[in-house]
Order: structure tokens, then C-alpha cells, then sequence
């Protein structure tokens, strides 16, 4: 008997990074928790595909001829309804494909070579900045108040400004390094971040995928459709699109990115800096207990 064919999704010639990613964890998610081969169409990203290295997920070179995907996540991005509890993001594409399985689907980013070194920039040590979105691009910022919000995060956090995203992305803010137009910087980029501000759009999924802190903002009438971010074992501050509603935000999450600092700070000092990229699932509460935990799961206590 012959092997059954994979499942197949293409985006056609003209996919969002945000939904590629998306796409490839939900797949992902299958091949591992009910043991599929899935194949993969994104014209555009076939190398960002190419780099998960999943046993079990088939890059396509040619478009299989489906239609877009996205014509069927559409209804499941409208409402939580029929996702089987999988309600974010990566459900939606996970119950687009016509299957669900146990647990809460998490965003899963390839591991690409760190670049930040390239840009003079060390380790957790800058904030990365993904200024406009894509498709939403009503709900962004105008350039005054992200320079604002630039001038805020290098006088408050004392914290460099990467602005990362499209080729044609404007370059209308002072006071930043430009990294745009290469996802395979834009990815590593995001992955060591301190983090992440922007709207909603690709670099809060990816961070999601790293689990890296983020400020995210939104339009009024995007309310309703921020469970998308639900993500488990991610810190995130979501807000409005306005100046002052960003700023409440990134001073909500100060504490919790210098309670990350300490702890890994503490891994330095103990040698454990295979622990250092946990740091970032600290929330809130007992810093000391939250050390031991991990030391504990990663074999030391």
C-alpha cells in the first residue's frame, strides 16, 4: 500500500510573513502531534521554509495550483468559533487545515544564524521596532509619535532602536538603525532582542515564536480580534494605537524586562548560559523560585 500524500497548502505568489509563519507552525503542529506530512507552498519564503528543517514538512518549489490558503483561515480569523480551543493565530490555520489536536498551538520560528553582532548590537541588549504593518496600514502610527516613542525607548530603557520590515519600509526616524527587507535578519534580529514594539503584524507573531516581551498596539475596531495574540509562554503588553496608550504599556512592562535582566544575570554568574533564553518567560512573582525551577528542569539544582 502506497503512502498516503501529504496535506497540501499553498499561499500563492504573494503571501504575508506573518501568515507564512503562522502557517508553518500550524504545520508543524500536525507533523508532530498527529504525525502528517504536510507540504508547503510561499513563493516568496521558501527559504525561511527551507530553514525550519522538519522532518516531515515538504517545501514546494512550484504552485500545487490550490487556492490561497488564506481564502480558508478567513471565517476561522473572523471568530473563535470551531477552533477547538486552539484560539490564536496558529488555530486558526490548524483548524483551516481541518484538524485540531491536544494543547494550545504555540508560534514556531525556524533557528537562524544571530546577526545582531553584524549591527554592533550585543545579545537582549536593543529593542527591535517594526513601525508599519503591511495590511493595517490605518492603524499605524504616524511618523511624529513613533519618533516619540524612538526618543522614549533610548532616553528611558537606554536601549538602541532597530527598525526592522519591508524593503520599503520608510526610513522617516532619527536616531535608528535600519535592518529591512531581509527576513533572514529580520527573524534573528527579533529572536534576540530585548524587545519587540510595533503594530500588529509580522515581528509580534515572530516574537511570540521566541518568546521574546512585546508592546503591541491596535486599532479600536481591532479590539475584538486580539485573542489572534493569545500565545502561551509570552510576555506581551497590548494596547490602542495612540501615543499615550504605548506608553502606559512599555512602563507596565519595564519591571518585568528588568526582572528578566536579574535572572539572567543570575545564569552568567552561575555558568548556565544554556538557561539564558528562558529568561524571558519570567512574568511576574518569585524571581529566586522561578531560577530554581529551571535550574531544577535543566538538570542542576
Amino acid at each position: 500500500m502506497s503512502a498516503p500524500a501529504p496535506l497540501t497548502a499553498s499561499f500563492g505568489a504573494h503571501p504575508c510573513l506573518g501568515d507564512t509563519v503562522c502557517l508553518a507552525s500550524a504545520a508543524i503542529h500536525l507533523i508532530r502531534n498527529l504525525s502528517l506530512e504536510v507540504a508547503l507552498y510561499a513563493e516568496r519564503f521558501t527559504r525561511l521554509l527551507r530553514a525550519y528543517a522538519e522532518p516531515g514538512l515538504i517545501v514546494l518549489d512550484r504552485d500545487p495550483g490550490l487556492p490561497s490558503i488564506v481564502l480558508r483561515v478567513h471565517p476561522f480569523h473572523r471568530t473563535r468559533h470551531n477552533l477547538n480551543g486552539h484560539n490564536n493565530f496558529v488555530g486558526a490555520y490548524v483548524a483551516a487545515l481541518g484538524f485540531s489536536f491536544e494543547g494550545h498551538p504555540s508560534v514556531i520560528c525556524p533557528d537562524l544564524e544571530p546577526v545582531h553582532e553584524r549591527f554592533g548590537l550585543e545579545d537582549r541588549g536593543y529593542c527591535l521596532l517594526q513601525p508599519y504593518a503591511r495590511t493595517l496600514g490605518r492603524h499605524d502610527l504616524i511618523p511624529g509619535q513613533l519618533q516619540d516613542l524612538v526618543d522614549l525607548v533610548r532616553t528611558e530603557f537606554d536601549l538602541p532602536v532597530v527598525v526592522g520590515g519591508k524593503e520599503d519600509t520608510p526610513r522617516d526616524l532619527d536616531g535608528v538603525s535600519y535592518a529591512l527587507g531581509d527576513v533572514e535578519v529580520f527573524l534573528p534580529l527579533i529572536a534576540r532582542a530585548k524587545f519587540v514594539l510595533g503594530p500588529e503584524s509580522a515581528a509580534a507573531h515572530i516574537a511570540a515564536g521566541y518568546r521574546v516581551p512585546a508592546v503591541i498596539w491596535h486599532s479600536l475596531e481591532r479590539e475584538d480580534f486580539m485573542w489572534l495574540f493569545s500565545y502561551p509562554e509570552w510576555v506581551r503588553r497590548l494596547c490602542h494605537n495612540h501615543p499615550r496608550a504605548v506608553g502606559q504599556a512599555l512602563a507596565l512592562m519595564r519591571p518585568i524586562l528588568e526582572a528578566q535582566d536579574r535572572i539572567r544575570a543570575t545564569f552568567r554568574a552561575l555558568g548556565r548560559t544554556d538557561l539564558l533564553p528562558r529568561a524571558t518567560g519570567f512574568i511576574q512573582g518569585d524571581e529566586a523560585g522561578f531560577i530554581n525551577r529551571l535550574l531544577i528542569e535543566g538538570g542542576q539544582a
